[in-house]
């Protein structure tokens, strides 16, 4: 099993525990209803969709064993599409329609940025996997827990790599258009202009744009030693890959760690 399964096996199972020692025992005999948005078509699908068979392993699982207390898990599923518009009618859905105990997800930060303040204010728990660091906060969103490292731990990672251990200074920040790669991006140049390094080239892109070349070759031309890309958009990120290796630029590429999901390099 893939580390995203076992992570999002390990986030139900803690889950199923937290809401046990809560749950009314007046309604031991109904099922616990748990809210998933997922982005499992478009262009953030890769990665969900390995978290949706880890989700559903998890349900299957603790069910088999009995459930929660006895009670049986109902996973209720929506496909947001990446679309924080559709991310925050799902989610206004699972809490007044469903009326789900808590909800997952939605899986990146830019639908969470437009769903977290909706389930705050609807009071239903909710289990937040985006990385952005605004996403939590014990004031505004008392019930939103964070199951996943925060961006900036993400991202002052691929900085001291860069930094100190491939030495490299002349860095192209690529970030995508969604929330996610906006303030992802952001953040990387304020991390690196903090350490003394000005980015040589940055540019924000569609996730869904097909040809990078144009982009690449700015890159190379403002002097760019190192590529910084933060997307979760595998596919993208994928095109990023080949485009570079089309123009035989033999640069390191250090950033999102969606480079590490399967299809990336096999698109």
């Amino acid at each position: 099993m893939s580390g995203s399964l076992l992570r999002r096996c390990g986030m139900l199972a803690a889950a199923a525990v937290v809401f046990l020692v809560h749950a009314p025992l007046s309604v031991a005999a109904d099922p616990v209803r748990i809210g998933w948005l997922s982005s499992l078509t478009g262009p953030l699908s890769s990665a969900a969709i390995a978290e949706n068979q880890g989700v559903q392993f998890a349900v299957e699982e603790i069910n088999a064993a009995g459930g929660i207390g006895g009670r049986q898990i109902e996973l209720v599923t929506y496909d947001t599409q990446g679309d924080p518009t559709k991310a925050v009618n799902f989610a206004q859905r699972l809490a007044f329609v469903d009326k789900v105990h808590f909800v997952i997800g939605p899986v990146n930060s830019g639908e969470s940025l437009a769903t977290v303040p909706v389930l705050a204010k609807a009071g239903v728990p909710n289990l937040i996997i985006g990385t952005i660091d605004e996403l939590v906060d014990p004031k505004k969103y008392p019930r939103a827990f964070r199951v996943i490292n925060t961006n900036r731990q993400w991202i002052v990672a691929a900085n001291v790599y860069t930094l100190k251990v491939l030495k490299k200074n002349k860095v192209a920040i690529i970030g995508d258009t969604s929330g996610y790669g906006t303030s992802s991006a952001k953040t990387a140049t304020q991390l690196l202009e903090a350490a003394g390094v000005k980015p040589v080239y940055s540019m924000l892109i569609d996730p869904n744009k097909t040809d990078l070349t144009d982009e690449l070759n700015k890159a190379k031309a403002a002097g760019a030693d190192v590529i910084m890309p933060w997307s979760a958009a595998t596919g993208l990120l994928a095109r990023l890959l080949n485009a570079r290796g089309d123009m035989g630029w033999k640069v390191p590429v250090v950033g999102h760690s969606a480079m590490m999901v399967p299809a990336t390099p096999n698109c």
